[in-house]
């Protein structure tokens, strides 16, 4: 069989599509999963981008057990793609864009609440009355 290009990146595109996630196709469904999310960087002191790299590295851990060993899922297939081209097509502008955060107000509002904190005694009741 004749593999285009850009097959395997298209059907991979449109798998993230039709589940509304980015995520590695070897992860497993209804399994239990955590993330731990971290910067990278390189020369973080430096004046110019020249000799400095930032990123983000993104771990996931699934936690299968005797009782939930997950489903796997479906592999990617590419034997019915008919692409004639040699592109990637684009994700979609929500994996891609990332939307401008505003910092808060000197004095952000903070809403009311109806919870009564009580000291429990010892380092937390010491902290409080200071």
């Amino acid at each position: 069989m004749l593999v285009k290009l850009g097959d395997l990146g298209n059907e991979v595109c449109c798998r993230y599509t039709d589940e509304s996630a980015v995520c590695p196709s070897n992860l497993r469904l209804h399994l239990f999963t955590t993330a731990a999310v971290d910067n990278i960087d390189h020369n973080p002191t430096s004046t110019t981008a020249h000799e400095s790299f930032l990123g983000t590295g993104i771990s996931l851990f699934q936690h299968p057990s005797a009782e939930n060993p997950g489903t796997t899922r479906a592999p990617i297939d590419i034997s019915h793609a008919v692409s004639s081209s040699k592109s990637v097509c684009q994700l979609p502008e929500a994996y891609t864009e990332v939307a401008p955060v505003i910092a808060p107000a000197k004095h952000p509002q903070v809403s009311a609440t109806t919870v009564n904190i009580q000291p429990d005694g010892g380092v937390f009741n010491r902290s409080f009355k200071k």
